[in-house]
C-alpha cells in the first residue's frame, strides 16, 4: 500500500507480509530517475498541471501504485 506523501512526510508504503524492495517515480507518465522512497520535485522545471504516482514492489512481486495530482 503506497500513498504519496508532500513535503518530506517521507516513506509512506507498507507490505503487511514482506518488505518493499523498489519504488519508481513517474511525472506525466514518465520515469523519473528516482527509485527511492522519497523524490524532490523542482517548481521551475515542472510546470502546469503534474500528474505525480509511486509504484512500490514487494519482495514477492506485488505491487500497488498511488497517485495525486498538482497544480504547479
Amino acid at each position: 500500500t503506497c500513498w504519496p506523501a508532500l513535503g518530506g512526510g517521507g516513506d509512506e508504503c507498507s507490505d503487511p507480509d514482506g518488505k518493499i524492495s523498489s519504488y519508481v517515480w513517474k511525472v506525466n507518465d514518465q520515469v523519473r530517475g528516482v527509485f527511492g522512497s522519497t523524490a524532490t520535485l523542482s517548481k521551475a522545471q515542472n510546470k502546469g498541471k503534474l500528474v505525480v504516482s509511486i509504484t512500490a514492489y514487494d519482495d514477492s512481486g506485488d505491487s500497488a501504485t498511488s497517485f495525486i495530482t498538482l497544480n504547479n
